[in-house]
């Protein structure tokens, strides 16, 4: 019984075939992890806990240099500051209260929070999230964008604020 080899054309046409089909089911894998990665309006919901790195090192750099400020980490309507407050290294939410489109920016003339006309904003009056620092070696600041809490008026309590670490 004589068998068939199988000729340059069909091999390479055989390969191309494979390639497609797992490039199909690579394409799949990547659009299915990403819906189910996103909430129906298209926001992200891992909005879990966020990592900024060294909490002394950036209380430091907010005393001198003012409160850090980012538009939105989640996807969503999630903007924050990390300012010191009290003596406690804090995220608060960078919006006005009351507000869903007023976004808390840095002046960087006085180095203090203000709205988006301009308007001074007491970080006091802010809604926060639940922070913690990582003990041990690595004093790593973690904003957990999950627990907002509201304004504190006075010096904030365990789970909403950090105290960063003293200076080396």
């Amino acid at each position: 019984m004589a068998t068939r080899r199988i000729t340059r054309d069909q091999r390479n046409l055989l390969l191309f075939a494979a390639a497609m089909l797992l490039a199909s089911f690579a394409l799949v894998a990547f659009l299915l992890i990403q819906a189910d990665a996103r909430n129906a309006d298209g926001s992200a919901t891992d909005e879990g806990p966020v990592e900024f790195g060294s909490a002394s090192a950036l209380a430091q750099g907010i005393q001198t240099g003012g409160p850090r400020c980012y538009p939105d980490l989640a996807g969503g309507t999630k903007p924050l500051c990390l300012a010191v407050l009290d003596g406690h290294l804090v995220a608060v939410r960078a919006l006005v209260p009351g507000s869903t489109d007023c976004a808390v920016s840095v002046d960087r003339s006085t180095l203090g929070l203000v709205d988006c006309n301009g308007g001074v904003v007491d970080a006091h009056t802010l809604d926060q999230f639940a922070v913690s620092v990582a003990t041990g070696k690595h004093d790593t600041l973690s904003v957990d964008l999950r627990q907002l809490l509201a304004p504190r008026a006075s010096t904030p309590t365990s789970g909403s604020a950090a105290t960063p670490p003293a200076s080396a």
